[in-house]
């Protein structure tokens, strides 16, 4: 099974809730496969678990597709449960984010590691969605390489799809208006209109769940896990559910993190946005909507998650941290320890929280510094008008492996072609681009 992601056995579970009390055993029909696309890669693997019949699992809603999610990339194991748990208590519907609790999981009587048991998006879906009806959909937004072969797709900008979730498969009518309605989405992202007579966004949810990616600052967010569903005859769009958060709260891919960033993928060479994401958060009906809730609802739960959260949560899990250490040793371990990992993501997130406070309630004066990679990737960060910026990454730093960047030191200003100096005051919005290292004929400055 662990060489083979499309492998699924037939499993025995048994369920202990944390007083040794069995909390579930199987009947018939459970089985156990693989799942992920990055994440099974890694040598600790994420699975899925099907059961025979549906079941509440640790006193969660009745499912009987569930996820046991590695949280590999995360030293600290909590960003998954933390920001799911988050975006539940601001859901605009029931199924806005899954249910999750921590697990030791064992296999065949041997210690695999923490893992986190989440309800699928599958079973969560219905909770909000009529999967038997004809008329409802859901799609995820995605990059193309994540898509299985035999999945049913229409493709957006260079590199992204939108699979069909449900219906599946689509009938020939069922297919044309999704595309017309994905094709309305992607008008309005990338237009300077408000609204658009093609395709009905709702408000409230596209705002609460944008508000979940920006202030946890999701690498993913641009381009991979983003679901939407509504009504094929009605056009509606809603956001949601949340997913997949293990690359949040300061944790990339690349080598750089800063709590002034905006994650915003887009494909500058073509003009196009690569998902949703960028072009719907600039929507002021949107925006406005997501940082009036930030000002009266979510700067205070999120205060109560750095203050109380995150050390409760991490104090409960702090042993099973260090056997799952012990387990897997070096697994994208950055950190001394997990109670450093952990206060490292919390003292990222205090400073994401002053930064958002300053652009968001108190206006301050900040000044957009805009970074375009030869992968057609551009990324955003901010800084004080009229001051250098003190987090501006090297080329190397916002680049992933493979992609010949690994010697590029050098940003060039778009506006006149000559290296950029870090160390400039920056009075107006910047441009930045760079090249490959092979392709830079000018030196460093």
């Amino acid at each position: 099974m662990l060489a083979d992601k499309d492998f699924e056995a037939d499993a025995a579970v048994t369920l202990y809730a944390a007083d040794g009390a069995v909390d579930y055993a199987s009947e018939a029909g459970d089985r156990i496969g693989g799942r992920g696309n990055s994440t099974w890669k890694l040598p600790k693997k994420p699975f899925n678990l099907k059961l025979g019949q549906k079941a509440g699992l640790l006193g969660m809603g009745d499912a009987k597709k569930w996820s046991l999610l590695a949280n590999a990339y995360d030293e600290t194991n909590l960003r998954n449960k933390l920001v799911l748990d988050f975006a539940r208590e601001i859901a605009p519907y029931r199924g806005f984010s899954p249910e999750c609790a921590f697990v030791d999981l064992y296999v065949n009587g041997g210690y695999q590691g923490l893992y986190l048991l989440c309800m699928s998006t599958k079973d969560v879906t219905k909770l909000f969605l009529d999967t038997k009806s004809e008329d409802a959909y859901e799609i995820e937004l995605t990059m193309s390489v994540k898509v299985e072969e035999d999945a049913e797709t229409i493709p957006l900008a260079p590199g992204m799809a939108a699979e069909a979730k449900h219906p599946s498969p689509l009938s020939r009518s069922q297919r044309e208006q999704l595309e017309d309605i994905v094709d309305g989405v992607q008008r309005l992202a990338r237009s300077g209109e408000d609204e658009t007579g093609d395709v009905r966004i709702d408000t409230e949810s596209w705002a609460r769940k944008l508000l979940v990616e920006v202030v946890f600052e999701n690498y993913d967010a641009p381009n991979a896990s983003q679901f939407f569903w509504g009504s094929l005859s009605g056009r509606t769009v809603y956001a949601g559910p949340c997913w997949d958060y293990d690359l949040s709260m300061g944790l990339y891919y690349v080598h750089w993190s800063t709590p002034r960033a905006i994650m915003a993928f887009k494909d500058w060479n073509l003009g196009q946005d690569i998902s949703w994401y960028h072009g719907l958060w600039e929507k002021p009906e949107i925006r406005q909507r997501a940082v009036a809730l930030y000002r009266d609802d979510v700067r205070n739960r999120l205060t109560d998650l750095l203050d109380q959260r995150i050390p409760a949560e991490a104090d409960a899990i702090a042993d099973a941290a260090a056997l799952d250490a012990a387990r897997w040793p070096g697994l994208y371990a950055t950190h001394e320890s997990f109670r450093a990992a952990v206060a490292d993501m919390t003292a990222f997130m205090r400073d994401r929280m002053v930064f958002l406070d300053a652009l968001w309630l108190d206006e301050a004066a900040f000044v957009q510094v805009t970074m375009k990679l030869p992968n057609t990737r551009m990324l955003h960060l901010y800084t004080p008008a009229g001051e250098p910026c003190p987090d501006l990454p090297l080329p190397c730093d916002v680049s992933l492996p493979g992609e010949g960047m690994e010697d590029a030191r050098v940003w060039l200003n778009a506006a006149t072609d000559e290296p950029f100096d870090p160390a400039t005051p920056v009075t107006e919005d910047l441009v930045l681009y760079a090249v490959l290292p092979a392709a830079e004929e000018t030196p460093e400055p």
